[in-house]
């Protein structure tokens, strides 16, 4: 957007100055009224006007202009009782079928010898919203309550506060007395027998040996 002369603009949808221009807003409203649109799109060609129909999945958007410098007034058959008519730029209006049909008036185009481009278009929006699906009912189902037994301990709370309510306490479990092991006998240990044996002959042998000192002493 530089070296432009002066009145000149350059192409884009934003001014140098970042302000919108006509064709941001003709962006934004192709974007919002197409989207979702399906095939086949069809175009019918008239010696004054063009109009290309996009089928959507609740209706259809045409989009119609004129092709020649004088404008020209359209008759398109309806699909609905009325129509919403929306601007290049965004504008809404309304249109209300006659008979079946709708009557619209479209600007001429800009001509320099030849219409190239043609004159402003408008949008014909028919669409119908869908008929919402009844969602089925689902009948509560029962749900079955526990039944809560009382234990000792609820039992005697309520015989404390009534004593004439019957205990109903249940037994103590009494703990199951665990078997003793049983020892079996075993075989003497025949080298403790013999050790014993020789320590209590040593020991006699030095018991003698010591009288037989002290009686030498004696003497």
């Amino acid at each position: 957007d530089t070296n432009i002369a002066p009145g000149g603009e350059s192409f884009g949808i934003l001014h140098p100055s970042g302000s919108k221009r006509p064709a941001y807003f003709a962006y934004k409203m192709l974007t919002t009224y197409l989207s979702g649109f399906e095939y086949p799109v069809t175009l019918e060609e008239d010696r004054d006007y063009y109009v290309v129909t996009f089928p959507k999945p609740y209706g259809q958007v045409r989009i119609v202009w004129a092709r020649t410098e004088d404008g020209a007034t359209i008759d398109l058959p309806a699909t609905l009782d009325r129509a919403q008519v929306v601007s290049a730029i965004g504008e809404m209006s309304e249109v209300v079928a006659d008979n079946g049909r709708y009557t619209l008036t479209l600007d001429g185009a800009r001509c320099n010898g030849e219409c190239e481009i043609g004159g402003p278009p408008l949008l014909i929006i028919e669409e119908t919203l869908p008929t919402p699906t009844p969602t089925a009912t689902i009948p509560p189902t029962a749900t079955s309550e526990a039944i809560i037994e009382p234990t000792t301990a609820a039992t005697a709370v309520a015989a404390a506060i009534d004593p004439t309510l019957p205990s109903t306490t249940m037994p103590t479990a009494q703990p199951t007395p665990s078997p003793q092991p049983t020892l079996s006998p075993t075989a003497p240990n025949t080298f403790e027998s013999q050790a014993s044996f020789w320590l209590l002959g040593i020991g006699g042998i030095l018991a003698i040996f010591l009288f037989i000192v002290w009686r030498a002493t004696q003497k």
